[in-house]
């Protein structure tokens, strides 16, 4: 992945996410710079400290924003947008 410092900053300073949405965008972009292409909610919930339900209503505002899809029931991936 290219410019990954420039990408977080790109998604802290986008004004339309709120501030638990920034979080997810960001721990989603690690994951993907990582090598992991899919987020399981379980996992990734628990890596953030957030419920389950909690981090799947997060998810949910992104699928409708754009920036997330689901891959199968509980696995979730970035869209390839660009964010700077």
């Amino acid at each position: 992945m290219e410019n990954f410092t420039l990408t977080v900053n790109g998604i802290t300073n986008m004004t339309n996410l709120k501030a638990s949405e920034k979080l997810v965008m960001i721990h989603l972009y690690t994951l993907k710079n990582l090598g992991i292409e899919v987020s399981n909610v379980e996992t990734s919930s628990r890596q953030l400290s957030y419920t389950r339900q909690g981090y799947a209503k997060i998810l949910k505002r992104l699928i409708g924003m754009g920036y997330v899809s689901q891959i199968k029931r509980g696995s979730y991936s970035l869209t390839e947008t660009k964010i700077y």
